[in-house]
């Protein structure tokens, strides 16, 4: 049975719980919602004289017995769940964070618009971080000192400069072949 808290009562709870695939009360497997989903797969729920609410958002309020005061980020990536027990209240930073971990954003080398390798970004911010300029990198690398400068500075393949910290402290930096040029 979907638990409800006691804050919460009446047919637009009876509603909320008719729209939900009641075949598996598990707390551990997802919970589909039949209702209304989006384009992008998020169940819809339209409670009397509100407007529409995300139904895992609304699981959760049912759950808690209170209005959430964040985001309900889903645990179990499925975005028509509304078992209560999969979702959890966070930031939008958190979402971000937690779809870049599990592999679901289009960053880094999965973007269509990615010029470099994740290894290949590593190499420019180890040199901006050693003195040489954007600029001598850029031609090194044959690429736009825009995009050069987003990958030293950090704006662009941050997981690149968590590499770059844990190779600094050992000595690799330092005094390198300025890009461009060949030793004597």
């Amino acid at each position: 049975m979907f638990p409800v808290s006691s804050n919460y009562s009446g047919p637009e709870v009876e509603k909320f719980i008719s729209l939900v695939d009641g075949s598996n009360w598990s707390i551990d497997e997802c919970w589909e919602w039949l209702g209304y989903k989006t384009n992008r797969g998020y169940g819809l729920f339209h409670p009397a004289k509100r407007k529409h609410i995300r139904a895992h958002r609304y699981a959760l309020q049912l759950y808690l017995g209170r209005t959430l005061e964040a985001f309900a980020l889903h645990k179990c990536d499925n975005r028509s769940c509304v078992n209560p027990h999969h979702p959890y209240e966070g930031s939008q930073g958190r979402n971000m964070r937690d779809m870049v971990l599990r592999g679901r954003s289009q960053w880094g080398e999965r973007s269509i618009r990615a010029k470099i390798t994740f290894n290949e970004a590593i190499a420019p911010a180890l040199l901006f971080r050693s003195g040489h300029s954007l600029s001598k990198i850029a031609e090194f690398f044959e690429l736009n000192p825009a995009t050069i400068h987003c990958v030293a500075c950090g704006k662009n393949w941050i997981e690149a400069h968590d590499v770059v910290d844990l190779i600094e402290p050992i000595g690799v930096t330092g005094t390198h072949q300025q890009p461009g040029t060949s030793k004597n």
